[in-house]
């Protein structure tokens, strides 16, 4: 590749950037102003306290199923060893 072909790429390469950068920008604030048309400007926020919210309670419900799982654990082992020192014959117990 000679110098004239890799500047040329460069050039090319860059103006490709810009555009894109250029679409983003114009798209962000067409889609700002048709928020804004229909009241909802502030959405962006709205749905920030939303998923804030959702985050704490999926926090909360996670910390309840370990709490519950842990209690299930517990009558589940204290039931199973209680049920196998039953189930041991008396012939056969030491």
């Amino acid at each position: 590749m000679t110098p004239e072909m890799a500047r040329s790429a460069k050039e090319y390469a860059d103006k490709l950037t810009a555009d894109k950068k250029k679409k983003a920008n114009k798209y962000i604030v067409e889609r700002d102003e048709r928020l804004k048309a229909i009241g909802q400007e502030n959405c962006a926020s709205y749905y920030e306290q939303k998923l804030a919210e959702v985050k704490e309670i999926a926090g909360k419900v996670e910390q309840e199923a370990v709490k519950e799982a842990k209690e299930m654990l517990e009558h589940i082992q204290g039931t199973s060893e209680a049920g196998a020192s039953e189930a041991i014959p008396e012939s056969a117990a030491p």
